[in-house]
């Protein structure tokens, strides 16, 4: 009694945190607060690239989490709301994407609007053609559009979505030093949003605004110097999310 539990994981195992968290307090003693943090889960569920001339194409985040959902049937985490709203897309509730509105209460997510392991999968690591970098630039707007939903579901206690070229930050420095422009001006990280959730108070969103790729995968140390260069048309009317 009187502890704090904090379920975090990054990428896959952001994914099974992400997937844990509604039935946490079926596993630990009453009494025990709980706090989550979601580092890299929100796979998004878009079309494949098709490149122009032959080659590979990627097998979508779509047919691996029906393969997975086939194979592993990972019914004991599909989450009790979501298998209900998606019972003829059950594989919907493996996918950050469709998940995270069953996501609720004290956690703090953290995605890069340009996240590398998504992007390197469909895209192959840049720099990238015409085609790559539209894809890119859809897959962004598509973070910003969940996160902003998400921002304004009340479900969670907030979020840092740094328009960087990335992938994790609370396995290493980023965690600390990795930095969004909020609402009211401050530069936040993901440590500084999880440090306000964990005093009690309200935490923040914040949304990278800028759209060249990885405009906004700036250190704390160096961010000055990222906006002193920046051009204006670098922002757009996704700049914030409060």
């Amino acid at each position: 009694r009187g502890a704090t539990l904090v379920l975090s994981g990054c990428s896959a195992g952001g994914r099974g945190a992400m997937m844990t968290w509604e039935y946490l307090p079926g596993l630990v003693p009453a009494g025990v607060r709980l706090l989550g943090v979601l580092d890299a889960p929100l796979w998004l569920d878009m079309p494949p690239f098709q490149p122009a001339g032959p080659g590979p194409v990627p097998v979508p985040f779509q047919e691996q989490v029906q393969a997975f959902l086939n194979t592993a049937r990972p019914t004991a985490r599909l989450g009790e709301k979501c298998v209900v709203d998606h019972s003829y897309e059950k594989w919907r509730c493996l996918l950050g994407e469709y998940r995270w509105p069953y996501v609720t209460g004290p956690v703090v997510w953290s995605a890069c609007l340009y996240d590398s392991f998504q992007l390197s999968w469909v895209l192959g690591y840049p720099p990238y053609d015409a085609p790559r970098q539209a894809y890119a630039e859809a897959f962004r707007l598509r973070t910003q559009e969940v996160a902003a939903a998400m921002s304004t579901a009340g479900h969670a206690a907030g979020g840092t979505f740094p328009a960087c070229f990335a992938h994790c930050a609370s396995e290493k420095a980023d965690f600390w030093r990795r930095v969004v422009a909020a609402p009211d001006g401050r530069l936040v990280s993901l440590a500084d949003t999880l440090a306000l959730v964990l005093n009690g108070e309200d935490g923040s969103w914040a949304v990278g605004g800028c759209n060249r790729f990885d405009c906004g995968c700036a250190s704390l140390g160096s961010w000055e110097a990222l906006q002193a260069t920046a051009p204006e048309s670098d922002t757009d009317e996704h700049s914030f999310v409060a």
